[in-house]
């Protein structure tokens, strides 16, 4: 029994043990597994947070990042300066010479004279008598040295000398005014460079937050969480810098403006040489006025002295031993001439040849100084465009690259990556503080140059530069655009141009219909777009002139418009498929259609003129072959379907045949708004890799909101 029990103790024993360490070993590996799981639940929702955040962190700056303007030319506005008076020499001096001329012509040489004498003694003896008192009043008149004719030539002196300080020291006088607007300019934009740090503070800060977690979980270095806190460091520094120097004058409206104010390329060579031109104007001009001015002050007669005189006398006199006194008055009146011996005539004309010849040297050698000083200005500037360009197309660069993560994460793209697109964001802030910084130089150094030659208007050698054109994949393209003659009856030529350089028009056609008033107007019109780069088209849209007994009127219409001098070309609107005679004929008006181009080819040939067609899209092949031939440009009237892959299908032929001389044009008709016809624009425009569209019309364009 007991033999029993002990090894049934034994059996029970062992049967605990392994169930006990079974189920340690079933716990364990429980434990494991749910381990990983809460490991893997904690990875995803690490991940989940850290897009999260990244996501809300992007979505706060974007709008920072999207409104950067690049310069553009649509912008147009100036920075504005607060209307202060400056204190300037140049307005004392004005004033002085006012005065100073005024109180030399002034002076007619006419004197009061006054005197009176009291003898303590006996005076000379006359007759017995001996005069006591003595009193004298009257009036001299100079009528040379020292007189009227002096005063006058002194005036005309004084008239020569300030024109000559004025071209000789023009830059004198603006110091005070220069100083004024460079601090102005310069703490406006100090002021915009702060307003983007604050910016950028607040991103460093939450930036090296999500980068100390990535760190933690082995996605970032140590070494680039420290040059995150040193960027935060150096970024607060330089706000509390940029604090402690602000001026509270500035007006927050023009510290807003900053990123669209334009930036301008200056012609070098044609300034250079304007100003040369007009150095040399300046100098023959001081050497005629110093000629003048040398005459007029050398002239003998101003050493000849010339005086008649009127005097009252009145005479107190006694006798002898003081037997008698009485008293006597008399009018007197006379003449004084004197001359000086010799008259030095020789030695007044060597001195004024020898001022001249100073004169003709300092104009010379301070001309040179000038002309190396603005080489020098200018060259300046241009490094510096330069900069402001390069920094442009990087920021440009990040904003593409930047795009493109947010349109990755928008996807569930395995290749989105947090970490580049905050780093992007945070260089984007970076280049943006050069940015700015470097348009501050660029403003500086372009007032610089406008206080060294002040009488010189600098925006007849700046262009205004539109950096989106060039750097957004969505603007590479120009624009064309019809004009009739009833709108352009009704708008002045100034508002034409603003229009045309606004939405970057490149090529006007214009239709004038034989109106010599209007014919007038295009020639002035035509100077205004030549200062733009503008392309004048002269447009012909009468439909009868396809047949081939219209030719003469069609000649006497191209050669009308031809008498507008520098005009680029002509577009021929001629749509004989309109004509109800016609239209059910495709094949004799097309072949009438290709005869009257050979006929317009033939007239404008050796011209230099262009010559351009607007048609539908459905004329035939091999019709379309022999009309490119003759043309140099051919509008496809694209209307009535604003789809990409209706018109990609419908110009294939005309692409196909030359694509460089396909222009589309759309109609602002067939779209609901403005915004819509744009990136209906940019869409066409990179799907069918072209840069040239036209818009008809004018009008209506100018018009849609």
């Amino acid at each position: 029994m007991n033999l029993l029990l002990k090894s049934e103790r034994k059996y029970f024993i062992s049967r605990f043990f392994n169930t006990s360490f079974c189920f340690l070993i079933f716990s364990i590996c429980s434990i494991n597994s749910f381990s990983q799981e809460i490991n893997s639940n904690m990875g995803d929702f690490f991940f989940t947070k850290l897009y999260s955040d990244v996501n809300v962190l992007i979505e706060k700056h974007i709008n920072d990042i999207q409104s950067v303007n690049l310069a553009s030319a649509n912008f147009g506005a100036n920075l504005a300066i607060n209307e202060k008076k400056v204190d300037s020499i140049g307005f004392i001096n004005t004033a002085i010479g006012v005065v100073e001329k005024r109180r030399i012509a002034k002076d007619i040489g006419l004197r009061f004279s006054l005197g009176y004498i009291d003898n303590f003694t006996n005076g000379l003896e006359d007759q017995g008598f001996f005069y006591r008192r003595a009193f004298q009043s009257g009036l001299d008149w100079n009528l040379l040295k020292d007189g009227l004719l002096d005063s006058r030539l002194k005036a005309r002196e004084y008239g020569f000398k300030e024109q000559l300080t004025n071209l000789q020291t023009k830059n004198e006088g603006l110091s005070n005014e220069y100083e004024y607007m460079s601090n102005h300019i310069f703490n406006v934009f100090e002021a915009a460079k702060r307003r983007e740090l604050l910016s950028w503070q607040s991103f460093s800060s939450d930036y090296l937050d999500i980068s100390k977690r990535m760190f933690y979980k082995k996605l970032m270095l140590w070494d680039d969480i420290l040059q995150l806190i040193a960027q935060q460091t150096i970024i607060d520094n330089m706000v509390e810098q940029l604090a402690n120097s602000q001026d509270s004058t500035i007006d927050s409206r023009e510290v807003l403006m900053v990123d669209s104010l334009p930036v301008f390329k200056i012609n070098h060579e044609q300034l250079l040489a304007h100003y040369i031109q007009k150095k040399e104007v300046d100098d023959s001009l001081s050497l005629i006025i110093q000629d003048d001015y040398l005459k007029s002050k050398y002239r003998a007669v101003k050493d000849l002295s010339l005086r008649p005189y009127v005097r009252y006398n009145y005479y107190n006199y006694q006798g002898v031993n003081r037997v008698a006194s009485g008293n006597r008055d008399f009018m007197s009146a006379g003449v004084q001439f004197s001359m000086p011996l010799p008259m030095r005539i020789k030695e007044n004309k060597s001195l004024r040849e020898l001022r001249m010849k100073e004169l003709d040297m300092k104009n010379a050698n301070s001309g040179m100084s000038e002309i190396n000083e603005l080489k020098n200005i200018l060259n300046e500037y241009e490094l510096t465009y330069h900069r402001y360009i390069e920094a442009c197309f990087e920021i440009q660069i990040i904003k593409e690259k930047i795009r493109r993560e947010q349109v990755k994460l928008k996807l569930n793209d395995g290749d989105y990556s947090p970490i580049f697109i905050v780093k992007q964001v945070n260089e984007f802030y970076n280049k943006k503080q050069v940015l700015t910084n470097t348009k501050k130089e660029l403003y500086l150094q372009l007032l610089k140059i406008k206080y060294s030659m002040p009488n010189v208007d600098l925006s007849e050698f700046a262009q205004q530069i539109n950096l989106e054109k060039e750097v957004d994949k969505n603007k590479l393209y120009e624009f064309s655009t019809y004009l009739w003659s009833s709108t352009f009856a009704d708008l002045s030529n100034e508002s034409i141009v603003n229009e045309l350089k606004n939405n970057k028009c490149k090529k006007l056609l214009l239709s004038i219909n034989q109106d010599n008033v209007l014919k007038m107007k295009a020639f002035e019109l035509n100077k205004l777009l030549a200062k733009e780069n503008i392309e004048l088209h002269m447009m012909i849209a009468n439909n009868n002139y396809i047949y081939a007994d219209q030719a003469a009127n069609l000649k006497e219409s191209i050669d009308y418009v031809l008498e507008i001098p520098g005009i680029k070309g002509i577009h021929l609107d001629i749509e004989p498929h309109t004509i109800p005679e016609l239209k059910d004929d495709r094949a004799k008006y097309q072949d009438l259609y290709v005869a009257m181009l050979k006929r317009v080819k033939q007239q404008i040939n050796n011209r230099g003129l262009k010559l351009s067609i607007s048609i539908p899209v459905f004329y035939e092949k091999e019709k379309l072959k022999k009309m490119y031939a003759l043309v140099d440009k051919v509008y496809i009237m694209a209307y009535e379907n604003p789809s990409v892959d209706y018109i990609t299908r419908k110009t294939e032929e005309e692409r196909a045949i030359d694509k460089s001389k396909t222009i589309i044009a759309l109609r602002t008709k067939d779209f609901k708004n403005k915004e819509g016809m744009t990136q209906f624009i940019q869409q066409l425009t990179l799907s069918l890799g072209i840069d040239e569209l036209a818009i008809y019309d004018f009008k209506t364009w100018i018009l849609f909101k």
